[in-house]
């Protein structure tokens, strides 16, 4: 009789052990370096990951997260000392100015700079690679390589030309005049 409760505590015990371990730590850090450190470590994998998709019927959709995507955008903007609220968020198709056959892919988010009222668009080139989009290009310094136009509400809009095997953005002022304004 000892020996079958004994096995029945034992088998009570693991039991439970198998239900307390679980892969959906509920542990919240309070110390504010830990804190940077998830975040650092959270931006880093939005722009390592997948970043969208092309579906079926030819929509391109985000598939990271958006808010991930917002705060990220948002911080690489800050650094450049543009303070601009981001309202829209999208990957679009461009084509080459000089070479109509090369066709490139961008995640853009836009909005207004809080500052000074202009409109602001910040983006990177992707990679399609079977039908899903990931970074263009390798990221320095922990950042990926972006481009950010400002200029008057009718113009200043990410472009790009081919350049041998390089494609280059650039912000076309589309009559906007000398108030379209690019930063890399």
């Amino acid at each position: 009789m000892k020996k079958n409760v004994l096995k029945s505590l034992a088998c009570f015990m693991l039991l439970c052990m198998a239900w307390s371990c679980n892969d959906e730590g509920e542990t919240t850090m309070s110390n504010p370096e830990a804190q940077a450190r998830d975040f650092r470590e959270k931006s880093e994998n939005v722009w390592e990951g997948e970043l969208g998709a092309e579906q079926e019927d030819g929509e391109l959709v985000i598939t990271a997260s958006r808010s991930d995507l917002y705060e990220e955008f948002g911080r690489l903007l800050a650094k450049k000392g543009n303070m601009t609220k981001l309202s829209s968020l999208d990957i679009q198709i461009r084509e080459a100015d000089n070479d109509p056959s090369d066709n490139a892919y961008f995640l853009i988010a836009s909005g207004t700079d809080l500052q000074t009222g202009m409109t602001t668009s910040i983006g990177v080139m992707l990679n399609k690679t079977s039908g899903f989009f990931y970074l263009g290009h390798p990221l320095t310094d922990g950042d990926p390589l972006d481009v950010t136009c400002r200029g008057c509400p009718s113009g200043c809009f990410l472009k790009y030309y081919v350049i041998g095997k390089a494609r280059v953005p650039y912000c076309d002022s589309a009559g906007c005049g000398p108030d379209c304004d690019k930063q890399e």
